[in-house]
Formats: structure tokens, sequence, C-alpha cells
């Protein structure tokens, strides 16, 4: 099977019957980007609409399967099968994605609830958030790491503008805390002392829903246009778990060198995380083989 060249085969058809790619979809009851990622060679028909497909193009089926010129039906038969197989398990992987994004965003949404919305989260040990980060991490991973997943083109401009602003989102962060504590008197000049905490939970709470947004949108991408970096992602999550643990952290603080010492270490801990996490990643990605 070779999807380009099924996917030019489909193309050049379709444009000798002069469909659009929307009025094919019509008539096979799929999306526009259905037909697009067809001729683009990214995906292949599903094996239940090869025939309406075969005879709305004038395609005889042998030859979409093979992308070419086909007399050896027996061939074609094989390679039909192999398709079957594909697409069976490329459709228990993506309700498998499914089921690991939901339990993701469970345990995120849980998180952001309990240190953003109740106010209960204050005694929170930050190891738990830790756990959780690594939870998370584990399940990326296993969705992450199979070669059908694994970025195409990198230097894509997408890929690069998310990734940036990924990334520009984590340092924000950090800087951030960094900055309330060695410029708490500076700060208080402009505001109220009463008001500090108050504004610092709202501006890390709207990173952390942003970072979850921006998640969820690399998510997608990674999963259908492969036009974002997995690495994006882990950064992301590493990130909503960053602004969690320093929300949970001002509810806690004693004393001035007690923030400094704390700030340090939820801070390396959560990049240690995100360090050893990418690292599993390439190395499984390299040397390992999910397919």
């Amino acid at each position: 099977m070779d999807k380009e060249k099924t996917g030019l085969l489909i193309k050049s058809a379709r444009l000798q019957k002069g469909y659009t790619q929307t009025e094919l979809g019509d008539i096979l009851g799929v999306s526009n980007k259905a037909i697009s990622r067809w001729e683009n060679g990214d995906s292949f028909p599903d094996v239940g609409i090869l025939e309406d497909l075969s005879n709305c193009l004038d395609i005889s089926i042998e030859k979409l399967v093979s992308g070419e010129s086909s007399e050896d039906k027996e061939e074609a038969l094989s390679e039909l099968l192999r398709i079957v197989k594909i697409q069976a398990r490329d459709s228990v992987r993506r309700k498998i994605d499914i089921i690991s994004n939901i339990i993701i965003l469970i345990i995120i949404l849980i998180r952001f609830y309990f240190a953003f919305v109740s106010g209960k989260g204050y005694s929170w040990n930050f190891k738990y958030d830790i756990v959780f980060l690594v939870i998370c991490n584990l399940i990326l991973i296993g969705s992450t790491t199979r070669k059908s997943l694994v970025c195409e083109d990198k230097r894509d401009n997408q890929y690069r503008i998310i990734s940036l602003i990924t990334l520009l989102l984590f340092v924000v962060s950090v800087v951030i805390m960094i900055g309330a504590i060695y410029y708490l008197d500076l700060l208080a000049v402009y505001v109220a002392p009463e008001n500090y905490g108050p504004l610092l939970s709202k501006i890390l709470g709207s990173i952390t829903l942003a970072s979850i947004g921006l998640f969820e949108y690399e998510w997608y991408k990674l999963k259908h246009m492969k036009k974002v970096s997995a690495s994006a992602v882990f950064v992301s999550v590493a990130n909503v778990f960053l602004c969690i643990s320093y929300r949970e952290w001002m509810g806690s603080l004693v004393t001035y060198e007690d923030a400094l010492q704390s700030i340090g270490v939820l801070s390396i801990s959560i990049f240690i995380v995100l360090i050893i996490t990418m690292v599993v990643m390439k190395y499984i990605q390299k040397y390992g083989n999910l397919d």
C-alpha cells in the first residue's frame, strides 16, 4: 500500500470527473478534510467505502489499493486484507487515545479545581502533583512514541510558533514566581498587600488554563496533522502542574527563606521530571518499536 500513490490517483480521477473535494465528500458521506488527507497521502480511505469510491471515480478497487495499475488480483486482495488489519488496529488506538486524553484531563481539571476554585487545597503536598505529573507523562509516552505519531516536519511554521508559545509560558511561570519573591517590596508599591495573593493566583490560573488549552490543541495536531512536536505536549502538561504547585505553595508560606527554598524545590523537581520524560520518549522512539 502506497498512500501517496493512491492519493495522487484519487486526486487525478476526481479532477477528471470535475468534482471538488466537498462534492466528492458529500457523495461518499465523508468530510472534505478526509478527501484532502487521502489526496495528500496522510491517510487511506476506509475499506468500507472503497467500493463506492471505486464506482464514483471509475477506478478499480485493485488500482485504488495498489495506487497503480495491477492485474494481480490475488496480490491486491492480500494488500486489502493488510489494510483492513491496519485500520482495525488504528481504530483501537484512536479509542485508547481518547480514553487517555480523558484520564489526563480529569486529573488536571480536578487539581485545577482544588487549587484555584475551591480554595481547599492548601494542605496538599506537592509530591502528589509530581506523582500525577509522572502518571500523565507515562500515558502520553504510550501515545506519542509510536512511529506513526512522530512529527514529520519540524520546519513547519506552525510547529515553531506553537513550540515557542508553549516554552514561553513555562518560562513565564517560573519568572513570575521568582520575581514575586525577589521584588516583593517593589510590587507592594503598586499592589496593596491584601490584593497581592489574589492577583498572583489569577495570573497563575490564567497561565494554567492557557497551558491546558495548548495541551488539547497540541494533542489534536499531533494525532491528526503531525505539525507539532511531541515535546510541546509534555511541556504544556508540566507547566499545568508547575502553576498548580505554585498556587498551593502560596497558601503555605511561612518565611522569606522558606519561600526561596520551596520555589526552588518545586521548579527543579518538575523540570527534572520533564527532562527525564523527554529523554525516555526519545530513547523509545529511537530504539523501541511500539507498532
